[in-house]
């Protein structure tokens, strides 16, 4: 019982170096909010393709809606949020299919909860 305890372990360690590659993100491409905007477009200047995305925000509170990502091949995907963002929070990871695909940009609409300062907003990808 205990070799193989000890064999699990080590195929659970050696697992878990492939999946810790997949946990890197990669910055995109960001954007600040000006006052009064319930949408804006960060473009991506990347010749990488990407499985995954997530939306990140800091300096203010934004409720995010939706988000469409154009590929440079044509076609686009789209994502229903409606969720609160809070400074520093992301949203869930989101898979693009056919995956993995290179991005041209990225539309977003939102809604600013506070006035006092510009949410800046950025795209992450891995």
């Amino acid at each position: 019982m205990r070799a193989f305890l000890s064999l699990f372990a080590l195929g659970v360690a050696a697992s878990a170096g492939p999946a810790d590659a997949q946990t890197h993100w990669v910055t995109l491409g960001s954007a600040t909010v000006s006052v009064g905007r319930d949408h804006g477009i960060i473009n991506v200047i990347s010749s990488r393709s990407f499985r995954q995305v997530r939306v990140c925000v800091s300096r203010n509170s934004i409720r995010l809606s939706t988000f469409r990502v154009r590929f440079h091949r044509g076609g686009q995907q789209r994502f229903t949020i409606n969720r609160l963002l809070h400074p520093g929070q992301c949203t869930l990871a989101y898979t693009l299919h056919p995956g993995p695909l290179r991005i041209h940009n990225v539309q977003l609409g939102f809604a600013q909860i506070q006035r006092n300062a510009q949410p800046t907003i950025r795209l992450q990808g891995r």
